[in-house]
């Protein structure tokens, strides 16, 4: 069995190949988390989204948000740090739309985080003293979304529910990025959509970017390449560089030194029987040569 090397230029290609597999490991594809300490976006009633920019295409596999009770004249909190979410229901629609000049256009994906992972941040609000919850939501399945601007938003309870009555604030970002933020008024049917507003909601989103298909086109024909350049072609009959055993005796032969044939036909006197093929029906033949060997002499045999 012929063994195949693989060539150093293949090897290239493949470690090329592994580290672009390893950058597509899950990664912070947007990061606005500095949430400030005073108020946001009410977030049961309204739906409220911020844009964010790809670099890349990209596979949305989970996000961050930073949320809290909100006023207690609306069903809020309580106005004790005490580490208890009080308003939440335990359901978290969110949302992705894509981009239309600058404002939110086409819903492209949306669905439910039930009981999300909820953590107590430590850091209380300055206003109405109520705890800052950190909400970490691991989509099922990723979002596919395109190099490019797009729209993120959060409303508390299940996708197109009812206002509960309760009030949630998705806490706001220090400092506004791209276009603003815009609202749905009507957060049950996303209608009703008015901005941009100056308060950004504070969100992280990852993910896995997508590989582009022209950079393992290239990779694969490299490979392809530098795997037909280590072949050689079959070596002809006669050649110098893959002699055959035919070739290779026929040249042993002719450089040994010619001896004179004898014409002692006593050395082969005796019975001896004809070599034939086995399909052959000739008789075997007795008797005695009656002529000099030769160089066909070595079809006869002694018997």
């Amino acid at each position: 069995m012929r063994s195949f090397a693989l060539p150093g230029a293949a090897i290239a290609a493949l470690a090329v190949a592994c580290s672009l597999q390893a950058a597509a490991a899950s990664t912070l594809l947007h990061d606005q988390a500095d949430f400030g300490f005073g108020t946001g976006p009410e977030a049961a009633q309204l739906l409220s989204v911020s844009d964010f920019v790809l670099a890349a295409p990209a596979g949305i596999s989970g996000f961050k948000v930073w949320m809290k009770d909100g006023n207690a004249a609306f069903g809020g909190g309580d106005g004790v740090a005490d580490g208890v979410f009080r308003s939440f229901s335990g359901t978290l629609s969110w949302y992705f739309f894509a981009d239309a000049g600058d404002a939110p256009g086409a819903l492209v994906a949306a669905g439910n985080a039930v009981a999300p992972a909820i953590v107590d941040t430590g850091v209380n609000t300055l206003l109405d003293v109520d705890d800052v919850f950190e909400i970490t939501v691991n989509l099922s399945v990723e979002i596919a979304l395109g190099a490019g601007r797009g729209w993120f938003g959060v409303r508390e309870g299940p996708a197109g529910s009812a206002y509960d009555g309760t009030s949630i604030t998705w806490m706001g970002s220090q400092s506004a990025q791209g276009a603003g933020r815009y609202t749905f008024f009507d957060g049950v049917n996303l209608g009703d959509l008015s901005g941009p507003h100056a308060i950004d909601g504070a969100f992280q989103l990852v993910g896995q970017t997508v590989p582009e298909p022209a950079p393992l086109a290239l990779m694969a024909a490299a490979w392809l390449v530098a795997r037909a350049l280590r072949r050689r072609p079959p070596a002809r009959r006669g050649s110098s560089v893959y002699p055959r055993p035919a070739a290779l005796w026929m040249a042993l032969r002719a450089s040994a030194p010619a001896r004179p044939e004898s014409t002692d036909a006593s050395r082969f006197a005796g019975p001896v029987r004809a070599w034939r093929a086995p399909d052959s029906r000739l008789a075997p033949y007795t008797g005695a040569l009656s002529h000099a060997p030769s160089v066909h002499a070595g079809l006869w045999r002694r018997s």
